[in-house]
């Protein structure tokens, strides 16, 4: 299915498979994905990372993380926490953002670009805000009880 965003003046469109509402937006991702949203959390998570991308000059890795920050913030603020599911999927947006924009500057994204972009965020994150990011204790050591617990009580 085809999301169709305003940037820049512009349409950039975001290609990602849908199914019962669920929009599958983990093209990138190295790994199975949990949870993922649903097309009204798409739409917006990914508009307004948009709008925070736009702000940057868009050519840094810094401003390609910019609004992967910036949504992750919002949403410590609302919950007080981040679970790492929940930034996996922003995560998986902001690569389809990227994706989309490289395709309208007419410069190539492979499967390897989008999973290495993803990768960095994932460390860059977990390095930066791990008190913030809540993990299951379980999935993330492989065993013992499911427990979600900050990610810097486990580092």
């Amino acid at each position: 299915m085809n999301f169709n965003f305003k940037f820049q003046n512009r349409i950039m469109t975001i290609n990602a498979q849908c199914s019962n509402g669920t929009v599958y937006s983990n093209e990138f991702r190295p790994y199975l994905a949990l949870t993922l949203p649903d097309e009204t959390d798409f739409q917006k998570d990914v508009q307004y990372m948009i709008s925070a991308f736009e702000k940057t000059n868009m050519s840094t890795d810094e401003d390609f993380v910019y609004p992967l920050l910036k949504v992750c913030e919002e949403h410590i603020k609302k919950y007080g926490r981040l679970i790492d599911n929940d930034l996996f999927a922003y995560i998986d947006q902001m690569t389809l953002i990227l994706k989309a924009y490289k395709k309208l500057k007419g410069i190539p994204y492979s499967l390897y670009d989008g999973q290495e972009f993803w990768k960095f965020c994932e460390t860059g994150l977990f390095n930066t805000i791990p008190e913030f990011i809540w993990v299951d204790k379980k999935r993330y050591y492989g065993f013992g009880q499911s427990e979600l617990v900050p990610l810097n009580t486990i580092l």
